[in-house]
C-alpha cells in the first residue's frame, strides 16, 4: 500500500511537473515574460471567421518553412466584440515558426497562465499529501517544547 501511494504521489508529480513545464515554454515563446523573441507577418494562406449565438472562430493557415501550419481560436463572442479587431494581425516567431498569435488577442498567454496555475495547485497538493504524515510526526515531536 506504501509502495502504490509512492508511486501515486510521484507520478502525479511528474504529470503535473510536465504540464507546468509545457504552459511555462508556450508563455516563455509568446513573450509573456519579456519582449525576447522577434515576431513577423507571415504569408497567410486562408482565414475564416465563423460566428454563432454564443462563439467565435478564428481559422488560419500560413507558411512556416515549406510546411502549412494551421492554428484555430476559439472565444466568447463578447470577448471578440470588446477587443475590436477590425483587422486580424498574425504573428509568427522568427526563432521558432510554429509559434503564432493573434495581435490584440491575448488568448494563448491567458491559456499558458492558467495551465501554469492549474499545474502549481496539484503540484503544492501532491507535495503536501506527501508530507503531511512528516509534517504531522514532527509537530508531536516539537509540540511540547
Amino acid at each position: 500500500m506504501k509502495l502504490l501511494f509512492r508511486i501515486t504521489l510521484i507520478m502525479g508529480i511528474g504529470f503535473w511537473g510536465v504540464l507546468f513545464s509545457i504552459h511555462f515554454a508556450t508563455f516563455f515563446l509568446l513573450n509573456g515574460i519579456g519582449d525576447i523573441f522577434n515576431y513577423q507577418n507571415p504569408e497567410i494562406i486562408s482565414m475564416e471567421v465563423s460566428t454563432n449565438s454564443s462563439y467565435t472562430k478564428i481559422n488560419y493557415s500560413f507558411y512556416s518553412d515549406s510546411t502549412i501550419i494551421n492554428e484555430e481560436y476559439k472565444m466568447v463572442n463578447e470577448y471578440f466584440y470588446t477587443n475590436n479587431l477590425d483587422t486580424i494581425i498574425v504573428k509568427q516567431n522568427l526563432e521558432f515558426p510554429d509559434v503564432s498569435y493573434i495581435e490584440g488577442l491575448p488568448l494563448k498567454q491567458r491559456q499558458a497562465k492558467i495551465g501554469m496555475i492549474i499545474s502549481c495547485i496539484f503540484i503544492v497538493f501532491f507535495l503536501i499529501l506527501g508530507y503531511a504524515n512528516g509534517i504531522k510526526n514532527l509537530y508531536k515531536k516539537y509540540k511540547n517544547i
